[in-house]
């Protein structure tokens, strides 16, 4: 039998390659979630749904590997198993062989080189055959913890405090500042819009005034109201658009104290520092790592600066350690020192003895079937670890490097819109308050002639209607005189005749 063979038989053999196949599978997928991660990690996209979305996904497939690799774990022992009692009949075999072809005569003797001979052979291969899937097995823990304890958790509290100062000290300060700014403008707006609709209700109150007006002395003094009123309205407008003006030169500052702010909150939990021109002429930069984001220069600190700068200065030792662990595990300065159960992978201890002269065994419990998982056994997780940060990192100083430039960018832009704006708008009110103010001189002047000439007409129907009444009258009158004259004469000649007849009798009496 090979002694390769029996070491590491075929079918075991085959479920490593299996089983490293699938574990590469699985790490390709983590691979792309990481670098997935890491791209997307940065504002504005990077929030705290987004890390808890990753992280489940992460979370689940860590899971899916550790499974796998218990499964994994469960076929060995079952295949060394299986071999084990393979061998076990292989030595019952070759003892009744050796007793059939009479190489040994005697059972006894038999039974003593099986004893002596094979079965310690045996016994150390099953040991070393325990110790291997006992170390495989330490090794599946501890690359589980390492993932989930210091790769997952670290990277996620690290990525949940970025996303909090993100939405907090950028993301919020600035709608905040810019809901400021809007509002601002909405508010000296609607002031003198209320403003303008005093100046507007008592404007025309004036011109109601002007139109009714009896006197010219009267007229005189409701058209200085109505454009008083006017001019007012003018003023008021000029006022609202000096304001506006100011706000709008107002907030670049605003903007930039908030950005300030930011970018001094990342850099503290970054441990960087913007270079300055006259400190890096004088030297203080001298032996210090450089980063450069588009056309700004940053300084890498040392680790107790940034440290003092991040959490406040630590005089105690405990306070020391406990900020070191949180900074190097969790949370602020990007830190390569390890807690101590991370530092490297666990070690097999070797208590007993080869029974090989060339140490063949012992070499196959530490390398045989270790060398096949050991390449996915994160040794370097930790470094892992700052790359990530580093890389994050990265991501949000450039970000913060670029904010600048395109909030002062886009601000200049709306700025200028609105200004434009702003004096259409003022033209245009100017011409408007102009125009009333010609035109309600020239409606009066209309409105009087009309009246003028309405009153004009009302004049003459009343002349025409009273000579109508006095020719009425004077019809009426002649037409009683005549009629009150024929009486009076019809009358008179009753008499004269009843005076003739009275004559006449007399004047035959007489007779």
């Amino acid at each position: 039998m090979c002694l390769d063979s029996t070491l590491c038989p075929t079918p075991v053999t085959t479920r490593i390659e299996h089983h490293s196949a699938r574990l590469k599978e699985l790490e390709t997928i983590k691979i792309a979630l990481i670098d997935n991660f890491k791209s997307e990690m940065c504002p504005p996209s990077c929030n705290k749904a987004f890390v808890h979305q990753w992280y489940e996904q992460m979370n689940e497939l860590l899971k899916q590997i550790d499974q796998t690799n218990q499964d994994f774990l469960q076929d060995l022992y079952k295949e060394f198993e299986s071999y084990s009692q393979f061998l076990v009949d292989k030595l019952y075999k070759l003892k009744s062989t050796l007793g059939e072809k009479r190489y040994c005569l005697e059972e006894d003797s038999l039974d003593e080189l099986l004893k002596k001979k094979c079965i310690p052979l045996m016994g150390e291969m099953q040991k070393s055959y325990e110790r291997n899937l006992e170390y495989l097995d330490i090794c599946f823990e501890w690359n589980h913890k390492v993932s989930l304890d210091l790769f997952l958790r670290s990277t996620v509290k690290f990525s949940h405090s970025l996303a909090k100062m993100w939405f907090t000290n950028g993301e919020l300060e600035l709608d905040n500042q810019a809901h400021n700014f809007k509002d601002g403008l909405n508010l000296v707006r609607s002031q003198m819009e209320v403003e303008l609709k005093m100046r507007e209700e008592r404007f025309d109150i004036a011109v109601d005034a002007l139109r009714q007006a009896p006197k010219e002395g009267v007229i005189a003094q409701a058209l200085n109201d109505s454009v008083a009123q006017l001019e007012k309205m003018q003023i008021s407008f000029e006022n609202c658009q000096k304001q506006q003006n100011k706000l709008l030169k107002n907030q670049p500052v605003l903007l930039k104290e908030c950005l300030n702010s930011y970018e001094n909150v990342i850099y503290k939990f970054f441990g960087l520092e913007r270079v300055k021109q006259e400190k890096l002429e004088s030297g203080k930069y001298s032996d210090l790592e450089f980063l450069y984001f588009e056309n700004s220069q940053f300084v890498v600190l040392p680790r107790e600066q940034a440290l003092n700068n991040y959490f406040g200065k630590a005089t105690k030792k405990e306070d020391i350690d406990a900020r070191e662990k949180l900074a190097a595990t969790a949370y602020g300065i990007l830190g390569e020192t390890l807690p101590p159960e991370f530092s490297e992978p666990p070690t097999l201890s070797w208590d007993g003895s080869s029974i090989f002269a060339n140490n063949q065994l012992k070499d196959f419990v530490n390398f045989n079937i270790v060398t096949c998982v050991s390449p996915l056994v994160p040794s370097s997780v930790g470094q892992d670890v700052t790359n990530f940060k580093k890389i994050i990192r990265d991501n949000f100083v450039l970000h913060a490097v670029k904010q600048r430039v395109q909030v002062m960018s886009q601000f200049e832009e709306e700025a200028a819109s609105q200004v434009d704006l702003l004096e259409k708008e003022a033209h245009l009110r100017l011409q408007i308050l102009e125009t009333r103010a010609r035109r309600a001189k020239e409606d009066i002047a209309h409105v009087r002639i009309a009246e003028l000439s309405l009153h004009e007409n009302r004049v003459e129907r009343h002349l025409n209607a009273i000579k109508l009444s006095l020719n009425d009258a004077r019809c009426n009158a002649v037409s009683d005189l005549e009629t009150k004259l024929t009486e009076s004469e019809q009358s008179f000649i009753v008499s004269l005749t009843m005076v003739k007849e009275n004559l006449h009798l007399v004047n035959t009496s007489a007779k």
